[in-house]
């Protein structure tokens, strides 16, 4: 068995430093999962666009809580703005820290917008079976040009004592081939896995602000690492506020943190940082 198949199950162990975020949820065992589709379609013009859609359970029913569309580059990928990865040598266990983007626009044809709003739904039975490998969106309406199709299933918890926020999905994709004449595209399907993703929940706030930034505007973060990688803040702490720029081994603290609960290696109050690290090359 993979250890990312491992990963749920320890994340909601009593051993996992680990918070619900909804205060509807009491423990970790009773965070509920979001469920989201990404879909690439190629336009007539030969443009890529990204529509995707997130339903929530609520009782016996799913509800859309929200769905968006972006233009995207030509190779159908959102574009790369920082990827960096660190690799533990020792275990072959990597860390991925990258930055994507893509054109938001309202400016998408009005079949797509309406089948994005209407008729894009869940199958509930299928969506819940965590051993299924079906298609849990559906259509109502064939979507011509499909490029491939991307479900998520994802659990959300906090770190405890700071800002940072844990992900663990459940992913498969699908690559549709070429449309054929009087034919459904046809699809293949790939193994689900397993993804783990550490971010600050001001993140998406700071970076919304880069979108539809008028010419010769800016936004208006910082481009320092005290602004991307802030200090902790414990609600009731007397102890002594930390330096700024130990923001960046916070971080790093988490990504330690989480690391040892996906390998199931817990590290003793003594280990540093530089410990959990050690061996690691930037690339």
């Amino acid at each position: 068995m993979y250890v990312e198949n491992k990963v749920l199950a320890r994340a909601t162990s009593p051993r996992a430093q680990l918070y619900p975020l909804r205060i509807s949820e009491k423990s970790l065992v009773d965070v509920k999962p979001s469920y989201t589709a990404v879909l690439t379609v190629t336009l007539a013009n030969g443009e890529n666009v990204e529509l995707s859609k997130t339903w929530e359970e609520n009782g016996h029913d799913f509800d859309a809580v929200g769905h968006k569309w972006s233009y995207i580059s030509p190779s159908g990928r959102p574009l790369n703005l920082l990827d960096l990865k660190l690799l533990d040598l020792s275990d072959g266990f990597a860390w991925c820290i990258e930055v994507t983007a893509g054109a938001t626009t309202s400016d998408i044809p009005a079949t797509l917008r309406d089948l994005l709003d209407y008729h894009w739904k869940i199958h509930r039975e299928v969506a819940k079976n965590a051993q299924s490998q079906d298609l849990w969106s559906f259509f109502e309406r064939d979507v011509p040009n499909k490029k491939r199709l991307q479900q998520r299933t994802e659990y959300h918890f906090g770190i405890r004592d700071s800002d940072y926020t844990v992900q663990i999905a459940r992913v498969q994709n699908f690559r549709y081939g070429p449309p054929q004449s009087g034919m459904q595209q046809p699809m293949v399907a790939y193994e689900p896995r397993w993804c783990v993703k550490v971010f600050h929940r001001d993140w998406n706030t700071k970076l919304s602000q880069n979108a539809n930034l008028d010419i010769g505007r800016a936004a208006r973060w910082r481009a320092d690492l005290q602004t991307w990688f802030p200090v902790d803040s414990v609600p009731g702490s007397t102890a002594a506020p930390k330096p700024a720029e130990t923001g960046v081994d916070d971080f790093l603290e988490k990504l330690s943190l989480v690391y040892g609960m996906v390998t199931n290696k817990h590290p003793g109050p003594a280990s540093s940082i530089t410990d959990q690290f050690q061996g690691m090359s930037i690339g």
